[in-house]
């Protein structure tokens, strides 16, 4: 695929300078502020403006409703396939077991760190909250959804049923404006974590140890030359894998609220 940049195309009007953010929407120039205020914008075009926003209050949302959806090794499945001359070939593998754990009302925590979940449960949380938005909540008005921390777990938006924009990874925002609606919302996270803790809990990790320390054992005598060199004992081989391990903080932690702006023509 070729890129092609016309150099000479001109800038189409944009702000030079603003007390607040401006974006480009459907060919528009929008400012959003997300503070009641005065703000001054300087436009390419040498325009000078001056505008004063009336913004809705953000709304934290310190207590969700959670569930856990912990997934574990399931019913072992078999698959055998007959490749003719007499190859039969059998596939082994395991079904997922995904078991609903439910936290309910909780602040946002470690999942380890809430009793009904622990440190041994890998998955999928499903955080729910309701927020009540003004009724004079308008389409001049818009929000976003700002997540404290999620602990390295992907997360997912959901507004009255349906999927928000795609969460900003590095911000960790997601932009909710077209799906809200006066008067009560339902806002819903799907986080989902690694399969690091379970894994701990299941005893791969240790399993791994010592198939690594099987194979330094049977490794060439060039490890176990590395490995004299440092201590002088042959018999006492370095694992060929440095595996370390430990549990993992899974879920949403820090806070989240929904930070509120206005949407003004320029």
């Amino acid at each position: 695929m070729i890129y092609v940049l016309d150099t000479n195309e001109e800038a189409g009007l944009h702000a030079v300078s603003a007390d607040c953010r401006v974006v480009i929407c459907e060919g528009r120039l929008i400012a959003r502020p997300e503070k009641n205020g005065i703000y001054r914008l300087l436009l390419s075009d040498g325009t000078e403006r001056t505008i004063t926003a009336d913004v809705a209050d953000d709304i934290e949302i310190p207590v969700w409703n959670l569930t856990v959806e912990d997934w574990n090794e399931g019913e072992r499945k078999e698959i055998i396939e007959d490749r003719w001359l007499s190859i039969v070939t059998h596939e082994f593998y395991y079904e997922t077991e995904k078991t609903p754990i439910e936290a309910g009302e909780t602040e946002l925590k470690s999942w380890r760190e809430i009793p009904t979940v622990g440190e041994k449960v890998s998955g999928v949380g499903y955080y729910t909250a309701k927020v009540s938005l003004p009724e004079t909540w308008s389409g001049s008005d818009g929000a976003y959804l700002k997540i404290g921390f999620a602990n390295k777990c992907s997360v997912a938006v959901y507004v009255n049923g349906q999927k928000a924009r795609a969460v900003d990874i590095d911000e960790l925002t997601a932009d909710v404006s077209e799906l809200l609606v006066p008067g009560e919302n339902e806002i819903r996270m799907e986080v989902s974590s690694t399969l690091n803790d379970r894994l701990i809990a299941r005893g791969y990790y240790e399993m791994g140890q010592k198939i690594s320390m099987q194979v330094a054992k049977n490794a060439n005598n060039a490890n176990m030359e590395q490995d004299a060199d440092r201590s002088g004992d042959f018999n006492t081989p370095s694992p060929l894998f440095n595996i370390t391990y430990r549990v993992r903080d899974y879920g949403i932690t820090g806070g989240v609220k929904l930070v509120t702006y206005k949407k003004m023509k320029l």
